[in-house]
């Protein structure tokens, strides 16, 4: 009997953590007909994750708080835990996935946030991930990684990166992944987001921007052999040089401050930093892990934002 089964079979719950994620690089096309743009992208796992614990109930309720120890400040009267939350939908797609009795099999989910709720670093999909896990531990259910990663496509395309872990290129409007094999770890700094944006008015403003040609349309779309030939490699210092993110000039927009948040890590020291996924958080990259720990500290002796020292890739969703 696993450590898993045991704590839930004794104690009746069991915790589960999942990981974040930073975009390396992002390529945005044209709108697709569904309303979707298609996209080529390479993204990795990182250390900053989020932790779900999944307790038994036998009313069939599916209950979701966030932990006071926290690191990420919540305004609970603004956060909607019920049945539009992510962490709520995966924990009732796998209930039926596995055909239980939604009458009397439920569970209490309780998050323990590190990543912040948005800002382009995978937290929604880090806690659905980790509640797949939790849960599937919970009910001794048996299923694969790979049939958990299934699942998790349904509810956003981030979450099967959070539960394979590693980096990956993802292709295409349905953005289904491709692992890519790495050596070595890189390092670097997360900065999140002091504002709140969402990817639909990310989107929607790089539409406008292209329409104006103030910002050029993309034509082709494709990921540069060399790039994950370095991130395969951990050759920071190349990688750094091809990262781009086709959503990073409407976040700036958006968010002006972020340029001068990048132009400062910039000049203290760091190889590269870009907008991650739609943003407003950036990510830094550095040469090694003291490097990282250092321009941590710098950002936030300048700016009084908590920057946070990360590597990558790790593994994926796996229980405490």
């Amino acid at each position: 009997m696993s450590t898993a089964t045991r704590s839930a079979r004794f104690f009746g719950h069991v915790t589960a953590f999942a990981p974040g994620r930073v975009t390396l690089t992002l390529q945005v096309g044209a709108m697709q007909e569904d309303g979707r743009h298609e996209t080529a992208g390479v993204a990795m796992a990182i250390s900053l994750g989020n932790d779900v614990t999944a307790t038994r109930r036998d009313d069939g309720e599916i209950m979701v708080t966030v932990n006071d120890d926290s690191a990420v400040a919540v305004d609970h009267e603004d956060l909607e835990l019920g049945e539009s939350n992510i962490v709520w939908r995966a924990a009732h797609l796998l209930r039926e996935h596995l055909g239980l009795d939604p009458e009397h099999i439920g569970v209490d989910l309780e998050l323990t946030l590190k990543i912040p709720l948005s800002g382009g670093l995978g937290g929604q999909a880090a806690n659905a991930a980790a509640v797949l896990v939790a849960c599937a531990a919970l009910w001794e259910a048996g299923v694969s990684r790979q049939e958990l990663a299934d699942l998790g496509a349904r509810l956003d395309d981030d979450v099967p990166l959070a539960i394979m872990g590693g980096a990956a290129v993802s292709v295409g409007p349905e953005q289904s992944l491709s692992p890519i094999l790495t050596r070595c770890t890189l390092h670097g700094v997360i900065v999140p987001a002091s504002v709140t944006i969402t990817s639909e008015e990310v989107y929607e403003l790089l539409d406008y921007l292209r329409g104006t040609e103030s910002v050029n349309a993309r034509e082709e779309l494709g990921i540069d052999t060399e790039l994950m030939q370095s991130l395969s490699r951990g050759d920071a210092e190349v990688l750094s040089l091809m990262m781009h993110n086709d959503l990073q000039a409407p976040v700036l927009v958006l968010v002006p401050e972020v340029n001068s948040l990048l132009d400062l890590g910039m000049d203290e020291g760091a190889l590269c930093g870009m907008v991650s996924g739609s943003g407003p958080a950036t990510v830094f990259i550095t040469r090694d892990a003291e490097d990282a720990v250092h321009l941590a500290g710098r950002i936030a002796e300048r700016t009084g934002i908590a920057a946070i020292p990360m590597h990558g890739p790790v593994q994926g969703a796996r229980l405490r």
